[in-house]
């Protein structure tokens, strides 16, 4: 029985070495295992390390290219943006300047206005002077033509004398128009070829007289005759002292030519007449008073 013990014992301590082996081989296993799993472990951390630096890496490119991307995009949008400022301001810029060309166009058209205006006014202000200058010529010619209607403060007839035949008389009518008596006095332009009677009369108001006027010779030439008139008092009765005591520029002056005959007329008549003729008689009288009055022509 003893000895059943022992191999009983033995068997136990047998086992239990069997098991204390078996379990140093389980720690050992266990320990490789362990470091195994350790030494994995570190590669994998190494790996998952590089991984992740690798990731990061990555996810910093991405990052990168995010922002590179954002950047882009908001550079875009900062172009768009400068560009619609700079559409605004052109806008802006443009409507300056169509504000400026209307402007321009509003002036250039008022200016016209202003023009036509102008020209408008000038063509009035021109139609208004030609109206007043055809009022004063029409107000000239009534007046001319009122003159002309008036009657002239003596008349004398006929206006000039033509001499037809070498020797002969001539009659002038003074017509005293005014409402004065006047005095006449007579001149003429060759005292030796003339005789005019009287040289000194009157004409009462509204009355004529007539001047005979006698050719003596047969000379072919132009002359005249002056006819001076002044105006004198009824009770005057001798011409020459009115005359003499009117100044010459207040008495009344008329002038009637002589018109002589052609050369041929005349030298028909030199043929038929005497050159050498003697001239009609004359009153000494008459003839003094001629001399004093005709030699003033």
């Amino acid at each position: 029985m003893e000895w059943k013990k022992e191999d009983v014992k033995m068997k136990e301590e047998e086992e239990k070495k069997e098991k204390e082996g078996e379990d140093k081989k389980d720690d050992k296993k266990k320990k490789s295992s362990k470091s195994k799993k350790s030494h994995k472990s570190k590669k994998e951390s190494e790996k998952d390390k590089k991984k992740e630096e690798k990731v990061g890496v990555e996810e910093k490119e991405e990052e990168k290219e995010e922002k590179k991307d954002e950047d882009k995009k908001e550079d875009k949008k900062d172009e768009k943006e400068d560009k619609k400022e700079e559409k605004k301001e052109d806008d802006k810029k443009e409507e300056k300047d169509d504000k400026k060309e209307d402007k321009k166009e509003d002036d250039k058209k008022d200016e016209k206005e202003k023009e036509e205006d102008k020209k408008e006014d000038e063509k009035k202000e021109n139609d208004k002077k030609e109206e007043k200058d055809d009022k004063k010529e029409e107000e000239k010619d009534e007046k001319k033509d009122e003159k002309k209607d008036e009657k002239k403060p003596t008349t004398i007839e006929p206006a000039e004398i033509k001499w037809d035949k070498a020797k002969g008389e001539k009659k002038i009518k003074i017509t005293n128009n005014s409402s004065e008596r006047k005095a006449v006095k007579m001149k003429c332009s060759d005292i030796a070829l003339y005789r005019i009677d009287p040289v000194f009369t009157f004409v009462d108001a509204g009355k004529s007289v007539e001047i005979k006027i006698t050719r003596l010779d047969e000379k072919v030439k132009e002359d005249k005759v002056v006819i001076m008139l002044a105006k004198c008092k009824d009770s005057d009765k001798d011409a020459p002292t009115v005359f003499k005591t009117m100044p010459v520029d207040q008495q009344e002056k008329h002038t009637v030519p002589f018109k002589g005959r052609s050369s041929s007329l005349d030298a028909k008549c030199k043929k038929s007449i005497q050159v050498n003729a003697a001239p009609a008689p004359i009153n000494p009288s008459k003839e003094k008073t001629q001399m004093e009055s005709l030699m003033a022509v």
